[in-house]
């Protein structure tokens, strides 16, 4: 009968990762994939609603539903972990398991659920707890694991993330050298508001992203022929991400219509 058991063991976990995967085709990967889904954005909602002032009965209702939810994200990353193998078949288990463990997918499902079983066994002052809670929003982020249509934004963005990456360096070099440049321009005429040379990022930060809440802004003319200048140069620096972004869109939908 053991002999049995490891025979049709492999078989069936395997069978229980395609159910599981988010890359399933199954019927019944469908569904399950749709389920969890749907949970994801149940537990979402009820986030929200624990926001605001309810009454005992309906909040009691909420934890136990919110346990609940929060039990079977357990369950379902345990059963990802279980047969995590499968989806690297060309590693050794124990390591397939290890780079799962350490995935940006298990990560997110780990921390999904930790702030419930915290709450539950951790020995600690309620209102240290609370602090957690805020990782539940962390669960939203699963519903990618999901979507086809945000699994392609993720691929894309992953695809042209050395250049963004680029980019968003140059960026900060911007913002640094225009708060540099506001401070001596606009220090000696607001020196709270420009008390140094780094207190000028906030400013560049809301110029070169043309948001410009008012809150701070140069008075001087050469503080403001400054600020024409960055606010110019910051919609340059917006649009090259963009166009990097739309880039990869259409190099991954021709690929994937080569592919088909």
């Amino acid at each position: 009968m053991t002999n049995s058991r490891k025979n049709t063991d492999p078989g069936l976990r395997q069978q229980i990762f395609s159910v599981v995967s988010p890359a399933g085709d199954s019927n019944l990967s469908k569904v399950f994939n749709g389920f969890i889904g749907a949970l994801i954005l149940v537990s979402v909602t009820l986030i929200v609603v624990d926001t605001f002032e309810l009454p005992v009965r309906l909040l009691f209702v909420n934890l136990i539903i919110q346990a609940s939810i929060s039990v079977v994200f357990t369950v379902e990353y345990l059963i990802r972990l279980w047969t995590s193998d499968y989806n690297r078949p060309d590693l050794p288990p124990a390591k397939a398991r290890l780079r799962h463990l350490v995935s940006a997918q298990s990560i997110i499902d780990l921390l999904a659920v930790l702030p419930f079983w915290l709450f539950v066994f951790a020995p600690f002052d309620l209102r240290f707890l609370a602090a957690f809670r805020v990782l539940r929003v962390m669960r939203l982020l699963r519903i990618s694991f999901y979507s086809q249509a945000l699994f392609v934004v993720g691929t894309v963005l992953r695809s042209s993330a050395k250049r963004l990456a680029s980019t968003f360096l140059l960026l900060v070099l911007l913002m640094l050298v225009a708060s540099i440049l506001m401070y001596n321009a606009e220090h000696l005429a607001q020196p709270e508001a420009f008390n140094n040379a780094l207190s000028g990022f906030w400013w560049a930060m809301q110029t070169i992203t043309t948001i410009g809440y008012g809150d701070i802004y140069p008075i001087t003319v050469l503080g403001k022929a400054l600020g024409i200048v960055i606010a110019l140069l910051g919609i340059g620096m917006i649009a090259i991400p963009t166009g990097i972004i739309s880039a990869s869109f259409v190099a991954y939908g021709r690929r994937q219509h080569k592919d088909e």
